[in-house]
């Protein structure tokens, strides 16, 4: 197999053209097949959030995120119409206790991140970092209409710019990239795809909270800790 970088106009995407050759099943003969990847990379998009503003906003998501996770698993696990057995209770006990272990931690560092001097600012500031390289872009896209489109337009190009070189169009996708490369595929008016494959997207999540954010259903009752939303 060879692999190849190569970007032949200015407005590509990263890409790479692979050929593969492998004997043919029966006859023997030397078979080639010619791939182009493309990267739809949307990262330069995001404008990343205020620590603050992203400590604010998961007070209230994380208990729902944590709930909603609870009662997903029990929805699977219990037949229709089913009692909650004694394990059912005591994980949903466990759910409510780790939404408020979560709360509190979120709760000191809001305080410390409002302090403007000191070892712990500077431990609570590299924790932010890192929570907004893992949620921040979760933030944007649900929070911020304008920079989702922009992310969704750079797979959208990119489909259309690989559409015009390729037979066949596959897309693969992980994690908040599947969910807006499955955003991109929804709205149709791109190429077609012959298949659609995805890892730890966590798109039934996002389409949670994106519920959450247009009925504003659940975000009170999350923030007091009251599990009955």
């Amino acid at each position: 197999a060879r692999l190849r970088a190569d970007r032949d106009h200015a407005d590509s995407p990263a890409c790479a053209r692979f050929e593969l050759q492998a004997p043919r099943l029966g006859d023997g003969r030397l078979a080639t097949e010619r791939w182009r990847f493309a990267e739809a990379w949307w990262g330069d998009s995001v404008q990343p959030p205020s620590s603050l503003s992203l400590l604010r906003w998961m007070w209230s998501r994380a208990p729902l995120l944590i709930y909603w996770h609870l009662y997903m698993t029990l929805r699977r696990r219990r037949g229709e119409g089913e009692e909650p057995s004694p394990v059912d209770t005591l994980v949903g006990m466990a759910a409510f206790l780790l939404a408020g272990l979560v709360q509190l931690v979120l709760a000191v560092g809001m305080l410390l991140w409002l302090v403007p001097f000191g070892p712990w600012r500077s431990a609570v500031a590299a924790a932010v970092r890192v929570l907004t390289l893992t949620l921040g872009d979760s933030y944007v896209l649900l929070e911020h209409d304008l920079q989702r489109e922009a992310m969704v337009e750079r797979v959208r190009s990119a489909l259309g710019w690989l559409s015009r070189r390729a037979q066949r169009l596959i897309v693969v996708a992980h994690s908040q990239g599947a969910a807006i490369a499955h955003e991109a595929l929804r709205r149709g008016g791109t190429p077609e795809v012959k298949l659609f494959v995805s890892v730890g997207s966590g798109l039934e999540k996002l389409a949670f909270l994106r519920q959450v954010r247009r009925t504003r259903r659940g975000l009170w009752p999350a923030g007091a800790l009251s599990p009955s939303v």
